[in-house]
């Protein structure tokens, strides 16, 4: 097993709150926040790995963890003995430039350990909101691949008790409880300043409040330049204030510039630009989650917002844009492909089924967790050749994997991102973490989701699954794509065809989180497939296709065809031709009829005979006679014809 692994599953088993890091030291995931609250699954820690065999190992301390750890720094003066000498641990990590991480348990008579910077030269606490990495990482510390150090254990046993003592030397204040929280003698006091030292604010403070010196004064202060040690908490507390400020990040740039020229020594210049980044998206993340809060807004501005918006149509009639939507069938209907030809027509702005404009292009992500990775690339490769060009095979055909596909246009150059690894879970916040900055960064204009029991635990799957449909649709709304979730229909029991809503697996739970939906249904025997189409908030009934499939990937010569025919709307007008009519038809004679005479005479799927058969016996316009056979009620004047 990767070593990496073991070590976060033996830390996990000890009840530490785990996630993956990167050789800078910077976690894999978009956001990190929630695994300050719950722990990260076993299933969650292996997936990790899984998908980044390398990362390093970090544990968020705090009380998430039970653990605080003192961070000392010789580079910067820190002193080991300080530490040592005040309390004991048996858990000791030695850092990559010869640091030490003591690690303690978390105190149980106070709420919150905030982390601080600096509190004594070359010491840092790492508390509530903060992280350390572990042994037996290794982390680049000059930006050079091949120049990685490694952490290790200097001892691996029991962490040791914050003592009264060495809270006193690491939150120096009335008793060492100043800046714990809870319910201490000395707790709400603030640390004098002055400005050789600026306060530090605990990420839990009010913004517009540092201790008792207002934030502007802190930013003049800042500004004046900042010593080693401090420079990136405080280039990060100067890029915040501003970007509060609504100042544009280029230009607080420049002023990170200017404020390093009076730095002794100087920050590097991409050490700079990262901080600032870093503290536009801290703000950014924070503007989201306020407007995360309940909101009530009066009747005027809602009409005002919401009156006049009409559906969109990313593809007329198939997709709306920005929906949420369902592609159900049962296996073998086609719907695989279907969903790739429509992945496909979005990214490039050809026409969907041959057929079809596509309204709005743009990137599309495809997550495909139920198929063979080589099969999805076959199809996708089939799709593209159909709209773009035209498939090869290189000689050997003996490997059926040695296709590549010859398009007009570049691969490179198509907008479209596959999920290789089959671990996406909509009950899982982290990934919808990573979703979420994956939307934010390539502004899909639409996601497919398949299979919808492939993004959940079978264990309470449509409570969870159902549950993450509010999230999920705050993401349509924050980002403006189509979400598409593919899923297969309830066990057709009868062996009929059928184009019910209904059929959705789980549908309870999930019915009302469509906006759109196909409802696909296979003839038996016939590349041949019904589609209903439906959505909620057109209307009119939308009419019923035929589409017949002329698909050959198993050898030359390739081809991928689609004809689509126009069937009956699902609300038939006085005019159309039902198959209930033309049945009724077939038995307007005095011969009685089997389902498959019938089939034969109108040249319609047996299938569907039968549940049209079904319909009209209920309905008293035909009879069941003995041997199998139906006759039309208004021909049964009193006998019964064998």
């Amino acid at each position: 097993m990767n070593e990496r692994l073991e070590e976060a599953l033996r830390l996990f088993r000890e009840g530490r709150s785990i996630m993956p890091v990167r050789r800078n030291k910077r976690p894999y995931l978009a956001s990190w926040k929630a695994l300050q609250e719950r722990r990260a699954t076993e299933d969650e820690i292996r997936a990790w790995w899984k998908m980044w065999p390398d990362a390093g190992v970090a544990v968020i301390t705090g009380q998430i963890s039970g653990i605080v750890v003192v961070d000392v720094d010789p580079r910067h003066g820190g002193d080991f003995s300080i530490v040592t000498a005040a309390a004991y641990t048996d858990r000791v990590a030695v850092t990559a430039h010869d640091g030490r991480h003591f690690w303690y348990l978390y105190p149980t008579d106070c709420d919150r350990v905030p982390g601080r910077v600096n509190v004594l030269p070359g010491i840092d606490i790492r508390g509530d909101g903060n992280y350390v990495v572990c042994p037996p990482s290794e982390i680049d510390p000059s930006g050079v691949d091949d120049c990685v150090v490694p952490y290790s254990w200097q001892s691996c046993g029991e962490p040791g008790e914050l003592t009264d003592e060495l809270r006193r030397i690491i939150f120096p204040g009335r008793n060492g409880d100043d800046h714990l929280g809870g319910n201490h003698p000395g707790n709400g006091k603030v640390e004098k300043t002055t400005p050789e030292r600026l306060p530090e604010r605990s990420p839990e403070s009010p913004k517009g409040a540092v201790a008792a010196v207002s934030e502007d004064r802190l930013i003049s202060e800042i500004l004046r330049g900042s010593k080693e040690g401090s420079r990136n908490v405080e280039l990060t507390r100067l890029a915040g204030y501003l970007a509060g400020k609504g100042i544009p990040k280029d230009i607080t740039e420049e002023l990170a510039i200017l404020w390093n020229t009076r730095n002794e020594p100087r920050m590097a210049g991409d050490e700079l630009f990262r901080t600032v980044s870093s503290a536009y998206q801290m703000e950014k993340r924070k503007e989201n989650e306020a407007k995360s809060e309940l909101e009530l807004i009066h009747l005027t501005e809602f009409l005002s917002r919401y009156a006049d918006q009409e559906v969109k149509w990313l593809v007329d009639q198939w997709v709306q844009d920005q929906g949420v939507g369902f592609v159900v069938a049962d296996p073998g209907s086609y719907k695989t492909w279907m969903t790739f030809d429509l992945a496909v027509s979005i990214a490039t702005g050809t026409k969907f089924l041959g057929k079809y404009p596509v309204n709005r292009t743009g990137p599309i992500f495809l997550f495909q967790q139920e198929d063979a990775l080589p099969e999805i690339a076959l199809r996708i490769s089939h799709i593209l050749a159909a709209h773009y060009g035209k498939l090869n095979i290189e000689d050997d055909f003996s490997d059926p994997n040695t296709f590549y596909c010859d398009l007009s246009i570049p691969l490179e150059e198509l907008p479209i991102y596959i999920h290789p690894n089959r671990g996406f879970k909509l009950t899982s916040e982290t990934c919808l973490d990573q979703l979420d900055s994956h939307l934010d960064r390539l502004k899909p204009v639409a996601v497919f989701l398949d299979p919808l029991y492939s993004l959940g635990p079978m264990e309470r799957y449509m409570e969870q699954i159902a549950e993450r449909m509010v999230e999920v649709k705050k993401l349509r709304d924050k980002h403006g794509c189509a979400i598409i979730f593919v899923a297969h229909t309830t066990k057709n029991k009868d062996g009929e065809l059928h184009l019910e809503r209904e059929r959705l697996w789980g549908n309870q739970h999930l019915n009302a989180a469509q906006e759109f939906s196909w409802l696909i249904a296979k003839l038996a025997g016939q590349p041949k497939v019904y589609v209903q189409r439906r959505a909620d908030k057109v209307a009119g009934a939308i009419p019923r296709l035929l589409l017949t499939f002329d698909i050959k990937s198993d050898r030359p010569p390739f081809c991928y065809n689609v004809d689509v025919k126009e069937e009956s709307p699902s609300v038939p007008g006085d005019d159309e031709v039902r198959p209930d009519d033309i049945i009724i038809s077939a038995l307007s004679s005095n011969k009685a009829r089997t389902i498959n005479e019938i089939a034969k005479v109108t040249g319609l799927d047996s299938g569907l005979v039968t549940s049209a058969l079904k319909r009209l016996v209920k309905d008293g316009l035909v009879s069941y006679v003995r041997g199998g056979r139906y006759k039309s009620v208004s021909c049964l004047e009193g006998t019964e014809e064998v």
